[in-house]
């Protein structure tokens, strides 16, 4: 070993796992077809499952779209291995000190 690197011998083999994560609309899929889609990708060993922060589906061309703490917390409930959160949380659509309180 010399300075900050080191070889290895080529008899060391390595695993690396990667995980894929899911991202469900709600502007699309009612509360039960997500709830089940994500209970689905936990079985299927996804790592993640993440909403979007819209308030209108129409952006995501639907016709509604669940509030995205709210549903993230639902999904939690629901599930026991797979992360769950939001895509990004838009500083426009709710006051900053209501965004902080709700991701608490």
């Amino acid at each position: 070993m010399r300075g900050l690197h080191r070889v290895l011998p080529l008899t060391e083999t390595f695993t690396v796992t990667t995980r894929l994560d899911v991202l469900y609309s709600a502007a699309k899929f009612t509360w039960p077809q997500l709830r089940d889609n994500v209970l689905r990708a936990e079985a299927q060993g996804f790592g993640r499952a993440w909403v979007f922060d819209h308030i209108s589906g129409a952006m995501l061309s639907g016709s509604r779209m669940l509030e995205c703490f709210t549903l993230a917390g639902a999904l939690a409930a629901a599930t026991s291995s797979i992360g769950v959160g939001t895509l990004v949380v838009n500083a426009a659509n709710r006051p900053p000190g209501v965004a902080v309180a709700a991701a608490a």
